[in-house]
C-alpha cells in the first residue's frame, strides 16, 4: 500500500500536537499508570484506592469525574449522560489548592457551560452533566433527594458520610470511589470493606493498594519521580511504618498480629463432602451472647479441614442446637451410634449439661464433652495452642496439596495443613451495624497481641472463633479405617455411647486425650 507524503514541517507538526494536547488534554496527555488505569476500569460497587503520598490518587479521582461526566468509556462502561457526580473532600479549600490545578490540565476545552462559583460550587456541562464539590462536614439535610451516579471521597473515609453518600447511589445503581492515605483509614474501613474483600466475601468491593517505589527493589512506580527521589523520602521518614504508609502505599495494619501467616490463596479451598471415615470434632465457646462453633475434619494424612462455623448473638440454645444439627448434617451422615464429640470451652458443668439435653431431646447426632486435655490459663499454655496453630498455618515446599482441594491434574506443592472451606458464613451486629461474612476471617485478620505481651481478645471483639480453632488444632486426629458400631451401643445415650465407642477403640483413639 503506497502512503502519500504529507507536506509538513517539523515546527508545525509541533504546532499541532501542542494545540491538540490543549483542546483535549484529557485524551491527549493523562496517561494513567497501572495502577490508577485498575481505578479505571472497576466497576465495583466501591472501589477504594489506597495510595502513597503523591502517588496520583486525585489525579484519578478527578479524571473518573471527568470521564462520567462527559462520558468517555475509555476504559470501562459508563451511564449515559447527563449524569450527576459528588466530588467530598475534607473542605472547600482543597479544591482551591489540589483539586483546580488538576482540573485546569485535564479539562477539554469547550465541553463546560458554567464554571463552578463560591456559593455554587458546580460545574455544569454542555451534555447537561452535573460535577460538585462539597465539604465532608455535610449533614443528612444537606443530601435528602439528591440521585447521584458517582460519589468520589478523596481523603475523606469517615464512616457517616459513606453511609449518606452511598444511599445516594441506589436508585441509579452508582458508584462509590474512595482515596486516602493509609494511615488515614479507620477500622471501619478494614471490617466492612478492606478485609471481606481480601477474604472473598465481598463482591462489590474492590481494593488497590498505589505505591510509589517497588518495595523490593527501590526503582520508582510513577513516572514524575526518580530513583533519587525515594532515596531521599526515605530518609524523610526514617520510620518504616511511615514509609510504608507513605511510599510503598501499604496498609498499615495493627501491630503485633497474631495470626499473620493465614492468606487466603494459601488456606482457604472450596468446599466438598467429607468422607466417613474421617475424624470428625466440633469445638464450641458456649457463652449467651457470643456463641461460636467450628467444625473440624482430618484427613488420612492429618490435614486440618475447618469446613462451617456458627457464630450466633442472642439466640435461644434450641435455636443454636437446630442450627448446629443442620449443619453437621450437609457435610455427611453421621451414624447416631457414633455421635460427634463436641468439645466445650467452659469450666461449667451446667453448659455442657444444657447441651447434651437439647441435643438428646431434637436426638440430635453430637454429644458435649470437656476439652480433652487440661485447660491450663496461663501465658506459657496459650503460647504453645497458638505454636500448634502457627505450625499447621505453615506452607510446607515438599507437601502436596489434597487433591479434594483443587482441580487440576498435577500436583500442587506448598501445602499447609490447615485449610478452611471458602463458604464459611455467619451474620453478626458490630457496632450498630450488620457484618456478614466469616466471622473466623474477619477475628484472625484483627486479633492481636496486646501490650502485655499476651493475645488481646479485644481487638477482635472478644475472639471466641480463634480460640475455638486453638483449641481445635491441639486435638490431634486423623482418618480411620470404616467400622461397623457396636449394636450393644444403641441402647446407651449419645454421651455415653461415645464414652464407651472411645473405650472399645482406645488404641485408634487414645490420641485424642493428649495433646
Amino acid at each position: 500500500m503506497t502512503v502519500a507524503a504529507v507536506n509538513i514541517t517539523l515546527e508545525e507538526l509541533t504546532q499541532e500536537l501542542d494545540r491538540r494536547e490543549r483542546r483535549d488534554p484529557l485524551a491527549e496527555v493523562y496517561t494513567p499508570t497501572a495502577r490508577q488505569l485498575e481505578i479505571h476500569r472497576s466497576r465495583a460497587s466501591v472501589t477504594i484506592a489506597q495510595g502513597a503520598n503523591r502517588a496520583g490518587k486525585s489525579t484519578c479521582l478527578v479524571a473518573e469525574a471527568l470521564l462520567y461526566c462527559l462520558h468517555r468509556p475509555a476504559y470501562a462502561e459508563l451511564p449515559e449522560a447527563p449524569v450527576t457526580v459528588w466530588y467530598v473532600m475534607p473542605s472547600l479549600g482543597m479544591f482551591v489548592r489540589v483539586i483546580y490545578p488538576i482540573l485546569t490540565k485535564l479539562l477539554p476545552w469547550g465541553v463546560v457551560q458554567s464554571f463552578p462559583t463560591k456559593p455554587s460550587p458546580i460545574i455544569t456541562f454542555t451534555n447537561g452533566s452535573q460535577l460538585h464539590f462539597l465539604s465532608a462536614d455535610m449533614r443528612q439535610r444537606r443530601l435528602q433527594g439528591a440521585s447521584v451516579h458517582l460519589v468520589i471521597m478523596d481523603e475523606t473515609p469517615d464512616e457517616v458520610s459513606f453511609n449518606e453518600l452511598q444511599a445516594r447511589t441506589m436508585d441509579t445503581r452508582g458508584r462509590v470511589l474512595l482515596g486516602f492515605l493509609p494511615d488515614q483509614s479507620s477500622g471501619w474501613v478494614d471490617s466492612r470493606l478492606v478485609i471481606p474483600f481480601q477474604t472473598g466475601d465481598r463482591k462489590d468491593v474492590f481494593y488497590t493498594e498505589m505505591p510509589i517505589a517497588d518495595e523490593l527493589t527501590g526503582e520508582p512506580l510513577v513516572p514524575w519521580f526518580t530513583k533519587e527521589d525515594i532515596e531521599a523520602f526515605k530518609r524523610k521518614w526514617p520510620d518504616p511504618a511511615i514509609q510504608a504508609a507513605r511510599i510503598y502505599g501499604r496498609r498499615v495494619r495493627q501491630a503485633g498480629l497474631i495470626f499473620r501467616s493465614h492468606e487466603a490463596g494459601v488456606h482457604h479451598v472450596p468446599e466438598f463432602q467429607i468422607p466417613e471415615n474421617w475424624n470428625r470434632w466440633l469445638v464450641c465457646d458456649p457463652q449467651y451472647y457470643r456463641f461460636g462453633v467450628l467444625w473440624f475434619n482430618a484427613d488420612e494424612h492429618s490435614n486440618y479441614f475447618v469446613s462451617d462455623e456458627l457464630f450466633s448473638q442472642e439466640s435461644t440454645l434450641r435455636d443454636r442446637v437446630t442450627r448446629m444439627q443442620a449443619i453437621t448434617e450437609a457435610h455427611g451422615h453421621v451414624d447416631p451410634g457414633n455421635p460427634l464429640p463436641v468439645y466445650v470451652d467452659s469450666a461449667n458443668q451446667q453448659d455442657i449439661a444444657e447441651l447434651n439435653w437439647h441435643f438428646n431431646e431434637l436426638d440430635v447426632p453430637l454429644a458435649a464433652l470437656t476439652l480433652p486435655f487440661k485447660k491450663v490459663v496461663d501465658t506459657k499454655h496459650e503460647d504453645s495452642m497458638i505454636l500448634r496453630v502457627y505450625s499447621l498455618l505453615e506452607p510446607d515446599d515438599e507437601r502436596v496439596y489434597p487433591e479434594r482441594t483443587h482441580d487440576f491434574d498435577y500436583d500442587i506443592y506448598g501445602a499447609p495443613r490447615l485449610f478452611f472451606f471458602d463458604s464459611l458464613c455467619s451474620t453478626w451486629m458490630l457496632d450498630g451495624a450488620v457484618q456478614y461474612g466469616s466471622r473466623l476471617f474477619w477475628e484472625l485478620e484483627k486479633y492481636s497481641w496486646g501490650k502485655n505481651g499476651k493475645p488481646e481478645k479485644k481487638t477482635a471483639d472478644g475472639a471466641d472463633l480463634c480460640d475455638a480453632l486453638m483449641y481445635g488444632c491441639n486435638i490431634m486426629a486423623r482418618a480411620e479405617p470404616e467400622h461397623r458400631p457396636d449394636p450393644r451401643l444403641k441402647k446407651l445415650s449419645p454421651q455415653d455411647r461415645l464414652l464407651w465407642t472411645k473405650i472399645l477403640r482406645h488404641d485408634a483413639r487414645s490420641t485424642l486425650a493428649r495433646r
